[in-house]
């Protein structure tokens, strides 16, 4: 199987584990914010990304380096197990240290307090686990993660449908959280340490080198996690609770939809590392990459656009309806945000960590200025819109340095096309707004579907390798059953 083959197929299986993930824990949320209301979900929201500034510090960028240098070289994984393991383990515990520092310091209500305490507990188990997890990417061995993602979600689906059935709240749920993420992080040690099986050997030299290596890395995730959970923490300190619960509501949605450049960010990574050498191939992959998740972010950006205010309806209730225009806003901060993980992967493969990290503080210091400027009289739509004008940016500076780096990669055909389909979609819709909505839905999927198809975004390429791949599967299936 050739490499563009293997990386479709990572990214079938590695999916299955991250729509469960997406799909149960969007409907978990969605009950839960039905059920506790604004305020708290504005809380919730709150210790999620309080944590998230925190946490990535425990990183140190590890995992990229482990990824990038056992894909090439598979003798070197004990080695970067062992010490990955380790520098994450000491650093995630340094990181809960702090993170309870600045819990205290922030003198944070006793209602919210319990809340972060236990978030922030859960967040840095998984985050220790990481030490492990990055094993089953370098080695392609998606179905481990699969396996794990999945499980996790289906645990915590049922675990927390109980917890709301008996009337307990959201410092309940937030426990068993907790208890499932201690529970699914041992599960990962377990499985990356039966698959590696490293021999305990600390060479303090390599420490340093792979620390030094990681610090770029790390700054970047930093800049990365900022830029999504800073404005939430800002809101909820200058507007409250429960304007940061509409826009927690409204970004639940988004996290949900990046589903789509995560899956690409853990599967075309090894891909692309391995083709770097390869030029032909290395552009093949970076094109298709690009234009896929054009593809299906423009698709995906227009659809939440029209039905902003019928999906928070349907989801939520008319409680959250000011949330609607902030999802409207929010949205096209997916779609940059899909095309720059591209970019990032890219830079990565060519070293250009030092870039990346400036394009992101740059968009940092855009989004923080922002936030300050647009909050205070706009409340959860300012946010929304410093979210995607910081984006956009980085999107832009993103694809200057793609354009510097790939030689033989045209941006302007890969995207022009996508576009213009896009278009024909909205204007689709638009026309047909007072239609049902299943027939308006039905009639813009069409107008998208059959534009791709006459502009030639979509090609009878990409249509064979999807179904050689869909063939494969289903060939595998029936060889595993027999």
């Amino acid at each position: 199987m050739n490499r563009l083959a293997r990386v479709t197929e990572n990214l079938f299986t590695l999916s299955i584990g991250i729509v469960t993930q997406k799909l149960l824990g969007g409907l978990l949320f969605v009950v839960l914010a039905r059920y506790v209301g604004e305020a708290d979900i504005g809380k919730y929201g709150l210790a999620n990304s309080f944590s998230a500034l925190f946490i990535l510090f425990a990183d140190m960028g590890l995992e990229t380096i482990a990824i990038r240098s056992v894909t090439q070289h598979r003798a070197h994984a004990s080695t970067y197990l062992v010490h990955t393991a380790v520098l994450r383990g000491a650093m995630a515990v340094f990181t809960f240290v702090i993170m309870g520092i600045g819990i205290l310091w922030a003198d944070f209500p006793d209602d919210k307090t319990a809340i972060l305490w236990l978030v922030a507990g859960a967040i840095s188990i998984g985050n220790m686990a990481g030490g492990f997890r990055w094993v089953f990417r370098a080695y392609e061995k998606f179905r481990y993660e699969t396996v794990l993602i999945a499980g996790e979600s289906l645990l915590m689906f049922a675990g927390g449908l109980v917890i709301l059935n008996i009337g307990l709240g959201i410092v309940a749920f937030s426990t068993v959280r907790l208890l499932f993420a201690i529970l699914i992080s041992l599960a990962a040690i377990g499985l990356a340490v039966r698959l590696i099986r490293p021999a305990f050997v600390w060479d303090w030299h390599f420490a340093r080198i792979l620390l030094l290596s990681g610090l770029p890395i790390m700054a970047l995730n930093l800049f990365d996690q900022a830029l999504f959970n800073l404005d939430n923490v800002l809101l909820n300190m200058i507007s409250g609770d429960i304007e940061s619960g509409r826009y927690t509501a409204a970004y639940r949605l988004i996290t949900m939809l990046l589903i789509i450049p995560g899956l690409f960010n853990m599967a075309v990574f090894p891909a692309i590392i391995q083709a770097s050498n390869n030029s032909e191939e290395f552009i093949r992959i970076v094109e298709r990459s690009l234009r896929y998740t054009l593809i299906i972010g423009l698709g995906v950006s227009i659809f939440v656009t029209v039905h902003a205010s019928s999906l928070i309806h349907l989801l939520y209730s008319d409680r959250f309806s000011d949330a609607a225009s902030m999802l409207q806003i929010l949205v096209w901060m997916f779609l940059f945000h899909t095309i720059s993980v591209v970019g990032i992967n890219i830079a990565y493969s060519y070293h250009q960590e030092k870039a990346i990290l400036t394009i992101n503080g740059i968009g940092l210091l855009c989004n923080v200025i922002l936030n300050g400027l647009m909050i205070p009289s706009w409340g959860g739509e300012g946010a929304a819109i410093a979210a995607i004008l910081s984006r956009g940016l980085i999107c832009l500076m993103m694809l200057v340095v793609l354009h510097r780096y790939v030689q033989g990669l045209s941006i302007g055909r890969i995207g022009l096309r996508p576009m213009l389909a896009g278009g024909m979609s909205l204007m689709v819709m638009i026309l047909a707004a007072k239609l049902p909505i299943v027939i308006e839905i039905l009639l813009g999927v069409l107008a998208y579907g059959a534009s791709l198809w006459v502009l030639q975004a979509i090609t009878q390429q990409d249509i064979r390798l999807f179904s050689g791949l869909i063939s494969h599967h289903i060939q595998n299936h029936k060889s595993a059953r027999s």
